[in-house]
């Protein structure tokens, strides 16, 4: 998946802990920061298998204007959540962990791909995403497959959106 759709699971953690009850246990508020933290690492994996079904070329394809377009979206949309979720910058750290290899390929710290390997090599992960590259349509190339990326992120962030409501709704009372 693209950075946005990340960014939007970040947002989302943070509204989902932001659920927990104020008055609880602060070793129990930790561990629950730390669990729904290591979910949303997790998470980055899950997504970017599903990325199988969404617009997602593994190269650019600079020459392509559909894709020029969607990939100024991208940046646009990724750059406003940034702004607009800045305060949720732990939960969005989390989300995109495993993209440290961009940067890590950049300046050549470790082999391509190895955050990734890492995070999908855990057992439960693993199983996961087998099934999932097993069971998913390779939509990559595919330009219409964009538009699930986009119906994914609008639903994650509606999600996110209810949940800040609600947030708002029950410390109003």
């Amino acid at each position: 998946m693209q950075g946005m759709t990340h960014i939007a699971i970040g947002e989302l953690g943070k509204q989902l802990y932001r659920q927990l009850p104020e008055n609880q246990h602060p070793f129990l508020r930790y561990v629950s920061l730390s669990l729904l933290l290591m979910l949303l690492v997790l998470s980055h994996v899950v997504l970017d298998d599903l990325a199988m079904s969404t617009y997602h070329p593994s190269n650019a394809l600079t020459d392509d204007v559909f894709w020029l377009v969607f990939h100024a979206f991208v940046a646009i949309t990724s750059i406003y959540l940034l702004f607009r979720f800045r305060l949720s910058g732990l939960f969005i750290a989390a989300a995109l962990l495993p993209d440290i290899d961009w940067l890590a390929r950049m300046v050549d710290l470790w082999p391509e791909g190895s955050a990734h390997g890492f995070f999908r090599d855990l057992p439960l992960v693993n199983s996961l995403s087998d099934w999932l590259r097993s069971h998913l349509p390779d939509w990559r190339l595919v330009p219409f497959a964009a538009g699930i990326e986009v119906f994914l992120l609008g639903v994650f962030l509606l999600l996110a959106r209810v949940l800040n409501k609600s947030h708002q709704v029950k410390n109003s009372a």
